[in-house]
């Protein structure tokens, strides 16, 4: 069973390291050996991994094999770890929080209940990610990040779709972004799908902070800061990466409200050989003065120009493009180009993508130089037709005023309807992205569902569904009846009862190869102590949640049938369904406390987990199944 899955594994990715290829190529299959096995009750996983689809537990097996390669090697040194998404330790506030009502929500001001950190230390590679209440990071007054401005960072979202499912939008990008902004820098680079796994493991925990309504969001800011404590211009021999979430609303509340901008050439943002397509936060703090000046002036951001020849570069922080029709009557989409001066944003390269294979032949799309007096001259000409910023937070951001040289250009909006604020390919932009952020539009796999909704609780069916009276009867029970925070952490209990076993099944064999022996897991017992932790945590943190989030997380589940339930009952941890969970951890508890004191008893008699009877191991597997069905 599992322990053949894990001997499997490691045997593959030794043969692998021995051939010299890339160790963790034949472990992508070891997932699907682990869950064949049964013990992997996950019902999504094994559907996933059934249909050769890429799972969560996937990618962490993945990272799992990786992390085994790496430490594999005959001397005592091993090679620095690599960020890890299996090593994941969780710490759950005991305070959460109430969420905001959609209304009240200001960019960037509130937070959620946890945040991730990683810290990484040069010859030991990155530590086990933790994810843990959010609150403040301590560091020393020397701190090479507070001297030398060594920081990077990403924006994303997570986005909650109609049927309740968590998405995000293209989050392989933000993750390729980072890694190049942290090499910019000289900061320690990582397994980009392994950063990402922790990050999906912070929505999981925080899903109640996502907004459910359209053009809501949870924003995501994984930051990289250098935190050597010493002087001295050089590259750090310490890092953190952390990651934050905050609940926002849509950028235009009310509709679209075009800007006015202040083309800028005696402030430079960018230059080439710079860092101006890079994410870092030294791009940003000098932006702060001409923005405050031009604000002065009743403009709302500055344009950047560059060069003698005045040459569009970006609008304030987002990717500048000009729709109009050129002298010889063709209709262009142009943006600047990539050539280390521009950031290269997702939303940009996605509107250039829409542009020219789903719309493809409605008009020409280009990447390269485009000047101010160019846009005057198209103005003058009557062929401006629209201009937009475009970036993370607003998607589009339509112009409709540069002030240039003490003149001031009005672009066009909507020639049709003078009362429209965008224009027609500016308005037709943001609702196609936005339908593929909610999953309304398909579009490849920009928007993937990394969480299935599983804040549980049932509905009762809608009219002209063909249910009978008593059906339901019996689904309003239930819905009455139903724990949705009880099964939110007991799903997560699940996840972690998941990575344990994986970590089993590559690490509980020992060394690899025909007829070598093994040795017992030094770390078995931590091992369990931490998923013990874990259920310590949950069951705290369920008395403590269920009161601030029972009615939230219950509105919830009632809604992902498209219908609110009239009155949402608080939970508490005195209810029937809370005392239920708490048997059920506290039951759990003792079931592995029982099944490690097996495994180590074997293992303090001179048994190695190659030899030895695996009795005792079956037996702690049948009783991590029988809880994890229980859960």
């Amino acid at each position: 069973m599992i322990l053949a899955a894990g001997r499997l594994a490691r045997q593959r990715v030794a043969a692998a390291a021995a051939a010299g290829a890339a160790a963790w190529r034949p472990c992508q299959r070891t997932s699907s050996a682990v869950l064949a096995t049964g013990l992997v009750s996950s019902p999504v996983a094994a559907a996933s991994a059934s249909a050769g689809l890429a799972t969560p537990f996937a990618a962490v097996a993945k990272g799992a094999c990786r992390a085994l390669a790496t430490s594999s090697g005959d001397g005592p040194e091993s090679e620095p770890a690599e960020l890890s998404a299996l090593r994941l330790q969780t710490t759950l506030t005991t305070t959460p929080r109430a969420v905001p009502a959609n209304k009240d929500l200001v960019f960037g001001r509130t937070f959620s209940d946890h945040m991730l950190t990683v810290e990484w230390q040069a010859g030991r590679g990155w530590d086990a990610p933790r994810l843990q209440p959010y609150g403040k990071i301590a560091l020393e007054p020397s701190a090479t990040v507070f001297h030398y401005a060594v920081e990077c960072f990403e924006g994303m979202k997570a986005y909650k779709d109609r049927d309740g499912n968590i998405r995000m939008f293209r989050p392989d990008m933000n993750m390729d972004r980072l890694w190049k902004s942290c090499k910019r820098l000289s900061l320690p680079t990582f397994d980009k799908e392994q950063l990402l796994e922790a990050i999906k493991a912070l929505l999981r925990v925080d899903q109640r902070w996502i907004p459910a309504e359209r053009g809501y969001s949870l924003y995501l800011r994984p930051t990289a800061i250098a935190t050597q404590e010493s002087l001295g211009v050089g590259p750090s021999s310490k890092a953190l990466l952390f990651v934050i979430a905050s609940p926002v609303g849509p950028y235009y509340k009310t509709g679209f409200a075009a800007v006015s901008l202040s083309a800028t050439s005696h402030y430079v943002r960018a230059w080439p050989g710079g860092t101006g397509d890079s994410k870092i936060g030294a791009n940003y703090a000098p932006g702060i003065r001409p923005q405050i000046e031009v604000a002065k002036d009743g403009f709302q951001q500055n344009l950047w120009l560059f060069g003698p020849e005045d040459r569009l570069t970006e609008v304030g922080t987002m990717n500048l493009f000009v729709y109009w029709r050129l002298p010889n009557g063709e209709v262009e989409l142009v943006t600047p180009p990539l050539d280390g001066t521009i950031l290269p944003g997702v939303t940009r390269d996605s509107i250039l993508a829409i542009a020219r294979d789903t719309w493809r032949g409605e008009f020409k799309v280009s990447e390269r130089v485009v000047t101010m007096p160019e846009v005057v001259r198209a103005v003058d000409e009557g062929r401006m037709l629209e201009m937009f910023g475009a970036g993370t937070a607003a998607i589009v951001s339509p112009i409709k005023l540069i002030r240039y040289k003490d003149r001031d250009v009005v672009i066009p909006l909507d020639r049709d309807d003078p009362a429209q604020q965008a224009g027609p390919l500016t308005r037709r932009l943001a609702d196609y992205i936005m339908g593929v952020q909610y999953g309304e539009i398909p579009h490849g796999n920009w928007s993937v569902v990394y969480l299935d909704d599983f804040s549980g609780g049932a509905t009762a069916p809608t009219a002209g569904s063909g249910s009978t009276t008593k059906d339901a009867a019996a689904a309003a029970t239930d819905a009455a009846d139903a724990d949705p925070l009880g099964d939110q952490l007991a799903a997560e209990l699940e996840r972690e009862m998941e990575r344990l076993l994986l970590g089993l099944g590559d690490g509980a064999d020992g060394a690899a190869g025909e007829g070598v022996t093994g040795a017992a897991p030094a770390d078995l017992g931590a091992t369990m102590e931490r998923l013990a932790s874990t259920v310590r945590g949950l069951q705290e943190a369920y008395g403590g949640a269920a009161a601030a989030a029972g009615e939230d997380v219950a509105a919830a589940a009632a809604a992902k049938a498209g219908k609110q339930r009239a009155a949402a009952t608080p939970l508490s941890a005195s209810a029937p369904a809370g005392a239920s969970f708490q048997s059920t951890v506290a039951a759990t508890m003792s079931q592995l406390r029982d099944s490690s004191e097996k495994v180590e008893a074997q293992v303090a008699e001179g048994s190695v987990l190659g030899e030895f009877d695996e009795s005792g191991m079956e037996a702690m597997m049948k009783d991590l199944e029988q809880m994890m069905g229980g859960a």
